[in-house]
């Protein structure tokens, strides 16, 4: 039976994962809008809390998740510098939410 601090774990843990795909690609790519959001949307992030997220999320032999995850958060970075101060509102606005969900943030 799950309760106390097992429950807990769990609804704060495991239950926000399933927003994010299960291939490692996309993966990657929800990923880096997430940590590009950081520094321009003031934010930040548990690092523990990232790190559990990629052990939980991706296997210990992908050997291009890194990659992957390099080039979707510069991507998501050029295109935040582009943007405009209300798409900007909007889109840390849901980052914030997404970091919030998985416990990148508190």
């Amino acid at each position: 039976m799950l309760n106390g601090p097992r429950l807990l774990f769990l609804l704060a843990f495991a239950a926000p994962f399933t927003v994010f795909a299960s291939d490692s690609h996309t993966l990657a790519q929800q990923l880096g809008a997430v940590m590009a959001a950081e520094a321009p949307c003031f934010l930040t992030y548990d690092s523990r809390a990232i790190e559990m997220f990629i052990r939980r999320r991706v296997k210990p032999d992908n050997a291009i998740f890194a990659d992957d995850l390099y080039r979707a958060t510069f991507t998501a970075s050029s295109h935040l510098e582009k943007m405009s101060q209300s798409s900007k509102i909007a889109y840390c606005t849901q980052e914030r939410r997404v970091a919030k969900s998985i416990g990148f943030v508190r």
